[in-house]
């Protein structure tokens, strides 16, 4: 019978004999699907998409995942149903298939708010602004999305949550030219990371905190906020941050015209970028050297530097650093 066969073909996995594995679950999904054991059935059809799944396999698993979900709402197991959808919507995700993934989403929403399963309903509205903000150019339908997680994250007092949601809504903010916004996210962000003494997220929120204080004109206070940033991700070994920290704290200074710190700054992120092996990095900051040593009269190594990243933007086949040292020419 098909149970007798579901058990078959699970030995049959673990033996590492897929394809066989496979045709026997199809197999036992056929002989129950005749004998209407929607349980049994609902079971052998989750096992097969998930093998399929993690085969890569996903146009495969699709129908069988549908056709479980659609048997889960007839036995009422709601639970299960929502959390079926919002693994079809991910299969439709990989396919790049944006209607599909959100129809299917929104249908696992829907059984979320039923259910008053929250949590869940977080992570539904998660992958649903993840994948809008992949696929719409306009962000403010992600941002809708991230703020009814948010909504969700506040009420559930997940502080962890809330300070990835408010993270990501203030870069894409960010993004979009509206610093005013990007930094009332990132300072509660950073109001709910204050105790995680040893994390790179606070390091990186506070680093954030400086660039758009920059952007906003407030440099005094930018750079405050991202020498306390260095200290942070200095303390806690983040090379990477402390290199990304370095280089705003000399943009700041090159627009307080403080050219010297600028360049003590800009020269400490290019060794940093160095010993990390990030090469794109170290030509931008052979760019922002050129650029402050040009401001300061010093031909020469205004030269040197653009060479050198020159150099590496043709390497990096960086088309955004060669546009900009053209315009240092200019």
């Amino acid at each position: 019978n098909g149970f007798n066969l579901s058990s078959v073909a699970h030995i049959l996995w673990q033996q590492g004999r897929t394809e066989e594995a496979i045709q026997t679950y199809e197999k036992a999904v056929r002989m129950l699907r005749r004998t209407r054991h929607a349980e049994g059935l609902s079971h052998s059809l989750r096992t097969l998409a998930d093998i399929l799944i993690g085969l890569q396999r996903h146009e495969e698993a699709l129908p069988h995942l549908t056709e479980a979900a659609e048997l889960c709402n007839l036995m009422e197991d709601r639970q299960t149903e929502a959390q079926l959808w919002l693994a079809i919507g991910e299969v439709h995700e990989k396919a790049a298939d944006y209607p599909e993934a959100m129809a299917a989403w929104g249908k696992s929403r829907i059984v979320c708010q039923q259910l008053d399963d929250h949590a869940l309903e977080l992570n539904v509205l998660e992958s649903m602004a993840q994948f809008t903000r992949k696929q719409v150019p306009e962000p403010s339908l992600a941002l809708q999305y991230y703020g009814e997680a948010l909504t969700i994250a506040e009420s559930a007092e997940d502080g962890a949550r809330e300070s990835d949601l408010r993270n990501t809504m203030g870069i894409i903010e960010w993004e979009r030219n509206n610093f005013e916004a990007a930094l009332r996210h990132y300072e509660r962000a950073l109001e709910l990371l204050e105790h995680q003494t040893e994390s790179p997220d606070a390091g990186l929120v506070l680093t954030s905190i400086g660039v758009t204080l920059h952007k906003l004109g407030r440099l005094d206070e930018a750079l405050d906020r991202l020498e306390h940033a260095l200290q942070h991700n200095s303390a806690i070994g983040s090379k990477r941050l402390v290199g990304f920290t370095l280089a705003a704290l000399g943009d700041v200074h090159y627009d307080q015209d403080r050219l010297h710190d600028a360049v003590a700054r800009y020269d400490q992120s290019l060794r940093v970028r160095r010993d990390i092996g990030d090469l794109r990095g170290e030509g931008w900051m052979q760019h922002h050297l050129a650029r402050t040593y040009a401001k300061l009269g010093a031909l020469d190594r205004k030269r040197d530097c653009a060479t050198e990243a020159w150099r590496i933007g043709d390497a990096c086949d960086d088309a955004e650093l060669i546009t900009a040292l053209r315009h240092l020419q200019n």
